[in-house]
């Protein structure tokens, strides 16, 4: 794996060399978010009093998707538990894809070809990444 611009931490770096085992050795990740849908992050606190401790442990309704950005645009991976990318899902040539995304207000989320993903606090940094990489390939293309 190439070196990153930006250092990381280790479960960042553990992500992206998962991520680039599955990619090869000709395309670089240059920053990767574990990522869901369903119910927003956090939500299990406000539902704990209602349906129990259960709730609090249990990620029922997330389908998690690990969200990359390479050299050659944006990755989506089918991810098994909350960290274990398994396969490549689909593979988008630009940058364009990432549409809005929000890092600075306790919910992270990125949208991704039009479908809104949760992103847990953990992830924040690499979040920063993609939308300055974002904004980068936008100012230069």
């Amino acid at each position: 794996m190439a070196k990153p611009h930006y250092p990381l931490g280790r479960t960042e770096r553990q992500l992206q060399e998962r991520v680039q085992e599955l990619l090869g050795q000709d395309e670089r990740v240059l920053a990767a978010v574990v990522a869901f849908t369903g119910p927003r992050a956090g939500i299990e606190g406000l539902l704990a009093p209602v349906v129990g401790l259960v709730a609090l442990f249990v990620n029922t309704g997330r389908q998690f998707t690990t969200i990359a950005v390479t050299d050659r645009g944006v990755v989506l991976l089918d991810t098994k538990g909350p960290r274990r990318p398994v396969r490549v899902r689909d593979r988008i040539a630009s940058l364009d894809a990432l549409g809005p995304m929000n890092d600075t207000d306790g919910d992270s989320w990125v949208e991704v070809a039009g479908v809104r993903y949760w992103i847990e606090g953990v992830w924040s940094s690499q979040l920063y990444v993609m939308r300055r990489l974002k904004q980068s390939s936008t100012a230069t293309g």
